[in-house]
């Protein structure tokens, strides 16, 4: 069911239905009883592609750190962490840096 889930959100992403791909991609990645180096986190990286094409740079970046951190050796690891170091996502991060810097004075 997992992998059909996957392969919905996919087939949305081309249909360029992005608000259905991303409903798709969320209802594998939140279930817990699937794989997660392989399918969890694979769906989590497309919603984040999702994200990007929506222009929703937060959420798109949520999710990239999340791949980062709940599944490090995975492969979708190494192409969130690609989707990280664009220029857009770098900007992000620095902005959020800043606001974290200036709360806490």
């Amino acid at each position: 069911a997992g992998t059909a889930g996957l392969r919905a959100g996919q087939i949305y992403m081309r249909a360029e239905d992005l608000p259905a791909a991303v409903k798709a991609l969320e209802n594998v990645f939140n279930d817990e009883s699937y794989d997660g180096p392989t399918l969890r986190c694979e769906a989590m990286y497309w919603a984040g592609r999702c994200y990007v094409m929506q222009r929703e740079e937060l959420l798109a970046y949520s999710l990239f750190k999340r791949i980062t951190y709940d599944f490090p050796e995975s492969k979708w690891a190494a192409y969130a962490r690609s989707q990280l170091s664009s220029e857009q996502m770098l900007n992000l991060d620095k902005r959020l840096e800043i606001e974290r810097l200036e709360a806490g004075q």
